[in-house]
């Protein structure tokens, strides 16, 4: 491939799949600063309104502020884009046949390929196993922070389910989102702590986890399953939108002897950890994103809901005045455009 660059520099080369990053950890050669790497995330939604034909819908979103008469609208198209989810041919059969029983073959079979493809991506027999028990179970603890001990109810060690984790992390099935206790930049993510799981499909999801009547009735998806749908959604958009390979979601941990708190992601806008609550209602706890404002060298937060947009004026308990951001879903692509906006 070296050669190539050098003497043929005309031709590119594309290298893809989800067993690329395995095959890297073996510790093969290829020339540094001559490729660029760039990952492979799930459809966004855009991608989905680009194949519903919302062309309007997707005009309208490219303004940080969407006009009020939108919002019942956008909210529709988004409460069944976290039904389909983001894999490409779950969205291009709902885009042609509006129907979701066709969409839920398409899932199943996707399912099943995933765990007769283990053995692609495990070291050993033990591997596949330990890899085929977390596709099977592991989508009932989407949204919670999991310890790999015994995980699904199972007998396997914390070093095997770990390691098979860490390959589904790898083949861009998941992301294990760990918490940080900063609250100023570098935001160091704590690696001995429990991570969550956020499986990268809320379509799989949603379907595996028997959670799917509640999206296809619900108006508000941040009332779905206590919440973990409206926070999975979250951050397969915040990851969608992201196209930094290094980059990782983390959430915000403070444990103490008194009380606990815990902000759902923080996202590093501009070199300042911006807190980003799911919630619903304006009277939604805010105790931990305020605790953090408290504590950090700005004073804006974030909330992730399904009304319309929103500023309000909060005061911490020192008091500290603070600017909270209300966000509708529709419009997380924009989320960095509207915090710089208000620092």
């Amino acid at each position: 491939m070296r050669y190539f660059y050098e003497d043929f520099p005309q031709l590119f080369i594309i290298a893809a799949g989800s067993l690329l990053e395995t095959l890297l950890s073996d510790k093969i050669s290829f020339p540094v600063g001559r490729v660029e790497f760039l990952p492979v995330r799930p459809c966004n939604f855009v991608d989905f309104l680009s194949a519903m034909k919302e062309n309007q819908s997707i005009e309208l979103l490219k303004e940080p502020i969407v006009p009020d008469f939108a919002h019942e609208r956008l909210m529709s198209l988004f409460n069944i884009y976290t039904l389909i989810g983001g894999m490409p041919e779950a969205i291009s059969n709902y885009s042609k046949n509006k129907d979701i029983i066709e969409v839920n073959k398409i899932l199943s079979n996707l399912l099943t390929t995933y765990i007769d493809d283990s053995e692609k991506y495990a070291s050993s027999s033990n591997t596949a196993q330990y890899l085929r028990h977390i596709l099977k179970t592991g989508f009932a603890f989407s949204g919670q922070r999991i310890k790999f001990e015994r995980f699904g109810e199972s007998n396997y060690k914390s070093r095997e389910m770990g390691e098979a984790f860490r390959t589904l992390e790898k083949a861009f099935l998941l992301e294990l989102v760990y918490p940080t206790a900063c609250y100023k930049s570098p935001a160091i993510a704590d690696l001995k702590k429990s991570p969550r799981l956020q499986w990268l499909d809320t379509g799989l999801t949603n379907y595996f986890a028997g959670v799917q009547n509640e999206v296809f009735f619900t108006k508000n998806i941040d009332e779905i399953w206590k919440g973990k749908v409206a926070e999975l959604i979250t951050g397969q958009e915040l990851i969608a939108y992201d196209n930094d390979i290094l980059n990782k979601r983390i959430f915000w941990v403070r444990q103490s002897k008194n009380s606990n708190a815990e902000i759902d992601y923080i996202l590093n806008i501009d070199g300042l950890l911006i807190p980003i609550e799911v919630k619903h209602t304006a009277g939604s706890h805010l105790r931990s994103l305020l605790i953090f404002l408290d504590n950090a060298p700005h004073n804006l937060g974030v909330r992730i809901w399904s009304k319309k947009f929103e500023i309000n004026e909060l005061t911490t308990e020192n008091n500290k005045k603070i600017k909270l951001i209300n966000i509708p879903f529709y419009q997380i692509m924009n989320i960095k455009k509207i915090v710089r906006k208000y620092l």
